[in-house]
C-alpha cells in the first residue's frame, strides 16, 4: 500500500514539474518574440523614441514556481496526513490484538483482515493522480493565454503596414501608441495569474474530499474487525 502511494506520489510531481516547464517554455517564447519585436522596431524606426522596455520572464517564472509548489505542497498534505492517521490506526488495532490478546489465537486470526485491500492505504494513491489533470488543464490554458498575447504584439506591429513608406506621421501614431499599447500586454499577462488557481483550486477540493471520504470508510473497515476480534 505505501509502495503504492508512493508511486502515486511521484508520478504527480513528475506531471508537475513536466507542466511547469510547459508553461515556462511558452512564456520564454513569448518574451523572445516580444524583445526581438522591439529591436526590430527600434532599428527600423531608429528616429522614434521607443521607450518600451524588454519582457522580462522572471517575475512570471517565479509566480508559475510558486503556483507549482503551493499546489504540490497542500496536495501531498491533504493525502500524507489522513494516510498517516489510517496507518496509526492499523497499527494500533495490530497492537491490540496481538499484544493485549497474546492468549487468544481468534484475535490473531481476525487480525489478518486488518490486510484486506479495503484497509490499505495505497487506494490514497487515487486522490493523488486524480490531480493530474487538473495540471494538465493549467499548462494547456497557459499556453493559449501566452499564444494570445503574442497574436496581441503581432495585431499591434502589422498596423504599421497601413502606413506607406516615407509616411512618418503614419507611421509616428503606431508607435507612439505601442507603449501604452505594450502597457495593457503586461496588464493582460498580470491579470493571466489569477486565472491559473482557477483551474487549480477544484483539483484541490477534489483532492482533500476523496482523501477525507477514503479516510471516513478505511477507520470504518478498521472498526469493523475490531468488533469481529471484540466477539472472540
Amino acid at each position: 500500500g505505501l509502495a503504492q502511494l508512493n508511486n502515486a506520489s511521484n508520478a504527480l510531481s513528475q506531471a508537475l514539474n513536466q507542466q511547469q516547464q510547459v508553461i515556462q517554455n511558452a512564456f520564454d517564447g513569448l518574451s523572445e518574440h516580444v524583445n526581438r519585436s522591439l529591436v526590430d522596431i527600434r532599428t527600423k524606426y531608429s528616429s522614434v523614441g521607443l521607450t518600451s522596455t524588454e519582457l522580462n520572464p522572471a517575475g512570471f517564472k517565479s509566480y508559475v514556481a510558486n503556483l507549482i509548489a503551493q499546489f504540490r505542497q497542500t496536495v501531498t498534505n491533504s493525502v500524507m496526513i489522513p494516510a498517516q492517521t489510517v496507518v496509526s490506526g492499523i497499527l494500533a488495532a495490530m497492537y491490540d490484538f496481538y499484544g493485549k490478546r497474546q492468549n487468544s489465537e481468534c484475535a490473531k486470526q481476525r487480525a489478518a483482515d486488518l490486510m484486506q485491500p479495503r484497509i490499505s492505504v495505497g487506494r490514497f494513491a487515487d486522490c493523488l493522480l486524480a490531480n493530474v489533470p487538473f495540471v494538465e488543464k493549467i499548462a494547456k490554458v497557459a499556453q493559449f493565454s501566452l499564444k494570445s498575447a503574442k497574436n496581441m504584439v503581432d495585431a499591434g506591429i502589422s498596423q504599421l503596414n497601413y502606413c506607406s513608406a516615407g509616411s512618418i506621421n503614419c507611421t509616428l501614431v503606431i508607435l507612439n501608441a505601442w507603449p501604452s499599447e505594450y502597457t495593457v500586454l503586461i496588464g493582460a499577462l498580470s491579470n493571466l495569474q489569477g486565472i491559473y488557481p482557477f483551474y487549480a483550486n477544484p483539483g484541490i477540493a477534489i483532492n482533500k474530499q476523496c482523501a477525507s471520504l477514503l479516510t471516513i470508510d478505511i477507520q470504518d473497515a478498521i472498526q469493523a474487525v475490531r468488533n469481529s476480534v471484540s466477539a472472540c
